[in-house]
């Protein structure tokens, strides 16, 4: 789910952008939103090109105070992405819950691990997606990189 990782890292690149420019003390804003998800990832069990389908719920709270630092507690669920295999129709539901709670400032680094399983509908077997979210924010708040790398397992 590289896409999904990727969108994970662009709605806390986002919430980082927004709160280590303010440079002053900030009550913890509530951030609450369902992003669309789609596209196509070749199943690890078979190799099938498998279209996806679903939603990700993301919320969390960020609280800043008046010299940069900031905690941010975040929490997504993709619950009900659907994946059905192009050539042989293979169906596969995602399950995936993350939460995560970060405490650096405005030139800080912030690393978190993450993983997505999609069930096998019937005698299909599982498969499990894991990534690591790397996002290194400059002194100006800026986002200045990101790595994430995935693994993804037939279990």
């Amino acid at each position: 789910m590289k896409r999904r990782a990727i969108l994970l890292v662009a709605a806390c690149a986002l919430l980082i952008l927004g709160i280590a420019r303010s440079g002053t003390a900030t009550a913890a804003p509530i951030y609450n939103m369902q992003v669309p998800v789609a596209g196509v990832l070749p199943n690890p069990c078979t190799g099938e090109p498998m279209d996806f389908t679903g939603s990700i719920h993301m919320s969390g709270t960020v609280t800043t105070t008046a010299s940069g630092t900031f905690h941010l507690d975040f929490h997504d669920n993709a619950a009900g992405i659907k994946a059905i295999g192009e050539t042989t129709g293979a169906q596969y539901i995602g399950t995936q819950n993350d939460h995560f709670t970060i405490n650096t400032a405005a030139g800080g680094t912030i690393t978190e691990n993450g993983s997505f399983k999609a069930i096998g509908q019937g005698s299909l077997p599982n498969w499990t997606s894991s990534y690591l979210l790397h996002v290194t924010v400059d002194a100006n708040g800026n986002l200045t990189a990101y790595v994430d790398n995935f693994t993804a397992n037939c279990s």
